[in-house]
């Protein structure tokens, strides 16, 4: 059972499982959180079924900060969803679609559905573009290899990254 749903069942678009268990996961209606051995869901981003936004991303960085990608924005919590800060994004509104991030040194880079991929430098509190030697803007998945590469899918081709994310080069 659902606590302050919508009045269908939301679509699932991403999962993450936080250090205490809890898991997370990002519908079109929102985030929500289901503790360990709950059976309920509970809404944490936005905190009211009627503002309902769709999260298209979520995911999980030092082992304890949750990033949250929605419309034209991203939220990071230090609270398990608690509370939420939001991110100044570029100009004009992005759609982050995915994240990937390298814990080693808190580099984190966010997809764009058009506007290629975003890379924040202190945990997901600021971004910038970084786009270089990417010739697609359309991202639909990003990874860290674990052996210092990232991996941006597009719509057209994989494209790796050597040096955290400043530039891109085709594998295609």
């Amino acid at each position: 059972m659902m606590t302050g749903t919508a009045p269908q069942e939301p679509m699932i678009l991403s999962t993450v499982t936080g250090a205490d268990g809890s898991i997370f996961t990002a519908t079109d209606q929102g985030l929500f959180r289901q503790a360990v051995g709950a059976t309920d869901l509970e809404r944490v981003l936005p905190a009211s079924a009627e503002a309902a936004i769709p999260v298209l991303a979520v995911t999980l960085i030092s082992g304890q900060r949750l990033l949250a990608g929605i419309a034209g924005a991203i939220a990071y919590s230090d609270s398990r969803g608690d509370e939420w800060a939001f991110a100044r994004l570029p100009e004009p509104a992005l759609v982050v679609s995915c994240f990937a991030s390298n814990a080693t040194d808190l580099v984190v880079l966010a997809g764009t559905f058009e506007d290629g991929i975003l890379r924040s430098y202190d945990s997901g509190e600021s971004w910038h573009t970084s786009n270089f030697g990417l010739l697609d803007a359309s991202v639909l998945e990003l990874e860290f290899d674990g052996e210092g590469s990232f991996h941006a899918e597009t719509s057209t081709g994989r494209f790796m990254s050597l040096n955290g994310g400043n530039s891109w080069e085709p594998l295609d």
